[in-house]
């Protein structure tokens, strides 16, 4: 009887550290989850400012060649 007393309480002991070990790695997740949330809204804010900058960057090319006309046109006119 006594053994078994030992045993049950063994067990009892053994289900709280399990219980305590389950509740810890819950709130590990819930830790974990709120981050990854978190990095989530930081890459969505990233990936937004490299295509505003991407626009950006054709925006310039396309000024840039237009400005590559107007001086091809001027030093044609200059040389007439």
């Amino acid at each position: 009887m006594d053994g078994e007393m030992k045993e049950n309480e063994t067990l009892r002991e053994q289900i709280r550290s399990l219980e305590e070990a389950n509740k810890a790695q819950g709130q590990e997740r819930k830790e974990l989850e709120k981050r990854i949330k978190k990095l989530e809204g930081e890459k969505s804010q990233l990936e937004s400012r490299i295509s505003n900058q991407e626009d950006k960057n054709k925006q310039l090319n396309d000024n840039l060649k237009e400005l590559d006309i107007i001086i091809i046109l001027y030093q044609s006119q200059r040389a007439k």
